[in-house]
């Protein structure tokens, strides 16, 4: 925090700061045309029949 303190004092206000504490976003990503997650999840797998 030592860190955070002594660069935004040299830098000005808030140019350093904690993921944590939020970004308020007014767009959300659109997720439509997600494409399948094979690899990483097994309920993406396709289904032989």
């Amino acid at each position: 925090m030592n860190l955070m303190d002594s660069q935004n004092t040299k830098f000005g206000a808030e140019t350093i700061g904690l993921t944590a504490a939020g970004i308020d976003r007014e767009w959300k990503m659109k997720q439509d045309f997600l494409s399948p997650k094979y690899t990483t999840n097994w309920n993406d797998l396709p289904k032989a029949k």
